[in-house]
């Protein structure tokens, strides 16, 4: 049987229509395969720094505000927190 008999009969089992796919991407050049790979793996990337960029803007105002809220606080708790020096002593 040669390979145009094959894809002339149809294919009902799992491992024909397997075969038949494999034997279709066997024609496709590796390059262009490895290509099409390579850019789904770069949209996975490329989605998730979009997401990043979207949401900078919120991270930003949400990190000022924290800062400003926290600030007198910290100064404050780290003069408090602090150990005294050998010479403030009594």
């Amino acid at each position: 049987m040669t390979a145009r008999a094959a894809c002339d009969t149809p294919a009902t089992g799992v491992r024909p229509r397997l075969g038949l796919v494999l034997e279709v991407l066997g024609r496709v050049p590796l390059s262009i395969l490895k290509l099409f790979f390579r850019l789904a793996v770069a949209g996975v990337f490329l989605k998730a720094g979009l997401t990043k960029i979207a949401s900078w803007e919120f991270e930003q105002l949400i990190t000022e505000r924290m800062s400003a809220a926290a600030t007198p606080a910290a100064e404050g708790g780290a003069a408090l927190a602090a150990p005294a020096s050998p010479a403030a002593r009594p």
